[in-house]
């Protein structure tokens, strides 16, 4: 069976008896590491051969199952695959959320054979953009969109790596990260979101001849997550750097954290039994009114004059029968919605504002400019190490097959060892816009990025660049 969702342990194709979910609801929890793509195409492919390891998709005929329907019906969370003896069941997770007024239909349940695994994506997009319920593919957007991105989380994880070590000097090499410190790193590594340390990865980059044409701001330059107001001890005047950034022909995009109700009023929120608020609420209007005016605070030129968004945790979607929300506001589609509105909101305060999503569902097409194909995973169901740039390819396989002509970032978090690292970024270039994360250390092993690393990076950008501009030459 070929699952289309990055999984822990690492298999894109598994035995027909193992269960697999696919949805919006993920974390980093022990049976919700599926979250990597939030949602996934809504197809499962069966096959006849064993794959070869986790990132081995076998040749030959397939079968493709998948859901055929309006996004604005998807009000469920996920689709669950569980084997049975002899056969299996198909589980919608509705959670009780969705009203019903007489009657109530199912989605359609679509099966096709399909040439190949990564065909059965392309016969679901078919099979909705025929229906009306996926867009097709967008035209191309501005030229900077494709530039290569500097992303400050992996900087920022380093640092805090080396500051647990009881180092504050990045080239001084550390011990690796326990498991104890990778989940403290995540903590602390926040903290590190602020203008003195980017411009200190910024002038290490200018040093390396390294110049990005679009820089994320990454967690958490913000004060509260759901009120998306500047932390003014990070950063003093962001508006004041995005402006310098703009005059060296740089873009700026804000990390924005998907669902957290931190500093919202409850009645905007989705609560749990006991009246506390969980996650935001895309259906109720105050909350929808409330993101075109933080929106418009953050993008348009009378505000911040960022540039656009790299929106994370979509995964965190509210899940449960005790929640309270909207009603009829749920799962894949309140997702829709919740991402709907942001999309609309930046495009308005800036045309050519850029969104950066992780929905791969081809239904998510009119929601996002680019794909970002995130985290990179560890362990194969064997515990062994699995190469990032191999996992990469596949998940870069089934975004360009559910949504072709969009913009492909190619992340670059979490790298296990410098080799690993480098080894991904000799592959980035070819797969979409190359993304940097590290720019002194590698936070889970600890050893310090060299000045001929990073000649290796400046050397895929150039070869990027080049290959960029051919191709512009050629419309």
């Amino acid at each position: 069976m070929f699952v289309p969702v990055p999984t822990e342990p690492v298999a894109f194709v598994r035995p027909a008896r193992a269960s697999a979910t696919l949805g919006v609801v993920g974390d980093a929890d022990p049976g919700r590491l599926h979250g990597i793509f939030s949602p996934p195409p809504l197809a499962f492919g069966f096959g006849r051969r064993d794959a070869a390891g986790p990132t081995d998709i076998p040749g030959g005929g397939w079968l493709g199952l998948s859901v055929r329907g309006d996004v604005r019906d998807l009000t469920f969370t996920t689709l669950r695959y569980e084997p049975l003896d002899a056969g299996f069941w198909l589980r919608l997770s509705y959670e009780g959320h969705t009203p019903v007024d007489g009657s109530w239909t199912s989605p359609v349940l679509v099966l096709r054979p399909a040439a190949d695994a990564l065909a059965v994506i392309e016969d679901h997009r078919s099979d909705l953009v025929e229906a009306g319920f996926a867009p097709d593919r967008p035209e191309r957007g501005p030229d900077w969109w494709e530039e290569p991105m500097f992303c400050g989380w992996g900087a920022q994880c380093a640092r805090s790596a080396h500051e647990l070590h009881g180092t504050e000097n990045p080239a001084e090499e550390t011990a690796p990260e326990t498991a104890l410190e990778e989940a403290f790193v995540v903590l602390l590594a926040p903290q590190l979101a602020r203008e003195s340390a980017y411009d200190e990865f910024l002038a290490t980059l200018d040093a390396a001849d390294l110049t990005p044409g679009t820089i994320v701001i990454d967690d958490r330059w913000q004060a509260e997550y759901g009120t998306a107001t500047p932390d003014l001890e990070h950063w003093p005047d962001l508006k004041r750097w995005i402006a310098e950034r703009h005059a060296r022909g740089q873009k700026v995009l804000l990390w924005w954290k998907a669902w957290d109700p931190s500093g919202l009023p409850v009645e905007e929120c989705v609560v749990d039994a006991a009246g506390r608020p969980v996650a935001v609420d895309p259906g109720n209007p105050d909350y929808l009114a409330r993101v075109d005016r933080i929106v418009a605070a953050l993008l348009s030129p009378e505000g911040l004059d960022a540039d656009g968004f790299k929106v994370d945790f979509t995964q965190r979607t509210p899940s449960g029968r005790t929640l309270t929300g909207t009603p009829g506001v749920w799962g894949v589609s309140a997702l829709h919605a919740l991402l709907r509105r942001l999309y609309t909101a930046a495009h308005d305060a800036k045309p050519d504002a850029l969104v950066v999503t992780h929905g791969v569902h081809p239904s998510f097409g009119d929601v996002g400019d680019m794909v970002r194909l995130n985290d990179v995973l560890k362990f194969d169901v064997a515990g062994r190490m699995t190469p990032a740039a191999d996992q990469v390819v596949v998940r870069h396989g089934i975004a360009t097959r559910a949504l072709p002509g969009h913009v492909i970032d190619t992340d670059q978090w979490p790298m296990q060892t410098r080799d690993e690292w480098l080894g991904y970024a000799r592959t980035q270039h070819r797969l979409g816009v190359p993304a940097l994360y590290y720019v002194e250390a590698i936070d889970r092993s600890g050893e310090p990025i060299r000045p001929e690393d990073l000649a290796v990076v400046a050397e895929t950008w150039r070869e990027y660049e080049d290959a960029l501009a051919a191709r512009r030459a050629g419309r």
